[in-house]
C-alpha cells in the first residue's frame, strides 16, 4: 500500500499507475527514537567529498582568533540544542510509552539521571562525517569491468556540461519529463531526461542501477530524485575531478611570490597598472601606451595578430 502523500498527482484518473516501489523506499521508513540518537546518521558520499573540498579551500584562506572563536561558539550552540532536544524526546517517550512522569511529591523527579546524562554528553563529541584521506569512490562495484563510480561520474559531469551548453538550470533541462511535483522526479523520468540529453544511451543504465547510485550518493534519497540534491552531487563530482586548481591554490599560499612575478609565471607579459586618477596627462599617456603594448603582446601570444604589425596599426 502506498502512502497517500507519495501518490502521483491526479491518481484518480483512469490509466494512472502508482509510482514504483524500490528497496529502502520512503514508505518503509520509521521515525528515529531517542534511544537511536546514539547511532550516527548516514551521510552521503557527496557530503563527504564537498566537506573535503571545503576543508582544502579553507586551509588556503588565512584565519584569525575571532573567526575561530565564532566557529567554536556556533558548534557549542548546535551541540547544546541537540542535547536539549534529546532530553525532551526521552521525557516524552518515558511519559507517553512508559508512564513515567515527573512526580511533584518526589525530590528531583523528572530531572536527568546518570544514564540520560551519559547519553546526553555523548551527543556532538564526534563528527558523523569522516573525511577519508584518499578520494572516496562514488559508489560500489557494478560488474567486473564497470563500476558505479564511472556511471555516476559520467552522469553528473554530463549534467554539468549540459547546463553549460544550454545555459540552463536543472529544472529547465528536466521540465519536459517532470510530470509530477516540480523538482521531484521518479527514477524512470530522471532516466528519460538523461537519455533526452544524450548523457546515457538507451539500455546503458537501468532504473535499478540508477536507484543504487542515488542511494549511495544522497543520504536523503527516498525513491524520488530531487534536483536540489542532484545539484549537490554535481558539485561533489566537480570538486573530486578538479585537483589541479586546489593544488595551484596551495602552491600559491605555501610559496608566495610577488604579483608581478606571479603574472609572468602564468603569462610572459609585463603587468600594467592604469591609475584611475592620473596625476598628469603625461602619466596617463605613458600608462595608456604600456597598456597598448601589453594587449599587443597578448594578441601575438594567442596568434590573433602578426608580430610584424606595429602596435599603432
Amino acid at each position: 500500500m502506498v502512502d497517500p502523500v507519495l501518490m502521483p498527482p491526479r491518481c484518480w484518473v483512469k490509466g494512472c499507475e502508482p509510482p514504483d516501489r524500490h528497496p529502502r523506499d520512503a514508505a518503509d521508513l520509521r521515525p528515529r527514537t531517542a534511544e537511536g540518537r546514539d547511532r550516527p546518521q548516514r551521510k552521503g558520499k557527496a557530503d563527504a567529498v564537498l566537506q573535503r573540498h571545503r576543508l582544502k579551500l579553507e586551509s588556503t584562506v588565512p584565519t584569525n582568533n575571532a573567526h575561530r572563536s565564532r566557529a567554536q561558539h556556533r558548534a557549542h550552540c548546535i551541540r547544546k540544542r541537540d542535547q536539549e532536544a534529546f532530553v525532551e524526546a526521552v521525557r516524552f517517550e518515558q511519559g507517553h510509552f512508559e508512564g513515567r512522569f515527573a512526580d511533584p511529591m518526589i525530590k528531583n523527579s523528572g530531572l536527568l539521571n546518570e544514564e540520560m546524562l551519559g547519553a546526553t554528553h555523548a551527543i556532538g563529541e564526534v563528527d558523523d562525517v569522516t573525511v577519508p584521506d584518499d578520494p572516496p569512490q562514488l559508489a560500489w562495484d557494478l560488474q567486473a569491468g564497470e563500476s558505479y563510480s564511472a556511471m555516476a561520474t559520467q552522469i553528473f559531469l554530463g549534467l554539468d556540461q549540459a547546463m553549460r551548453d544550454h545555459h540552463a538550470r536543472l529544472p529547465h533541462l528536466f521540465k519536459a519529463v517532470n510530470r509530477g511535483v516540480p523538482g521531484i522526479l521518479e527514477p524512470a523520468e530522471f532516466l528519460e531526461g538523461l537519455q533526452r540529453l544524450h548523457i546515457v544511451e538507451r539500455g546503458q543504465v537501468s532504473i535499478q542501477q540508477l536507484v543504487e547510485v542515488m542511494y549511495d550518493l544522497d543520504p536523503d534519497f527516498d525513491g524520488r530524485v530531487i534536483l536540489s540534491h542532484v545539484r549537490k552531487c554535481i558539485a561533489a563530482t566537480r570538486a573530486l575531478h578538479m585537483p589541479t586548481s586546489t593544488g595551484a591554490l596551495e602552491n600559491d599560499v605555501t610559496n608566495p611570490v610577488p604579483t608581478d612575478a606571479y603574472c609572468r609565471q602564468r603569462v610572459p607579459v609585463e603587468k600594467v597598472v592604469v591609475e584611475r586618477q592620473p596625476k598628469s596627462l603625461w602619466d596617463f599617456e605613458r600608462s595608456y601606451e604600456r597598456f597598448r603594448n601589453q594587449q599587443h603582446e597578448l594578441l601575438v601570444i594567442h596568434n590573433e595578430r602578426d608580430p610584424k604589425v606595429s602596435v599603432t596599426a
